[in-house]
């Protein structure tokens, strides 16, 4: 997993891939991160993007971002801005 931010803390990128194979690499996830972005979408290979709601960390300071079911593919990329 990678998350890079611009200087200016305005966009920034967080990109994933599962090397888990099998059952076990699919399923929901939630993707948590410090920052609460005004709109964020789900890129993943061969789709368009689509938003992604957020909502407020009940575990920790932060801000999760629960990922549809389709985000079950190896790869995906949440790209984040204010």
């Amino acid at each position: 997993t990678s998350y890079a931010a611009s200087p200016d803390g305005k966009k920034a990128v967080l990109q994933s891939l599962s090397y888990s194979s099998g059952r076990r690499g699919g399923g929901l996830r939630t993707v948590w991160i410090r920052e609460k972005y005004r709109s964020t979408r789900l890129w993943q290979i061969g789709a368009e993007p689509v938003p992604v709601e957020s909502k407020p960390s009940e575990e920790y300071f932060g801000t999760e971002y629960p990922l549809p079911e389709t985000a079950a593919q190896p790869y995906f990329a949440l790209e984040f801005e204010v």
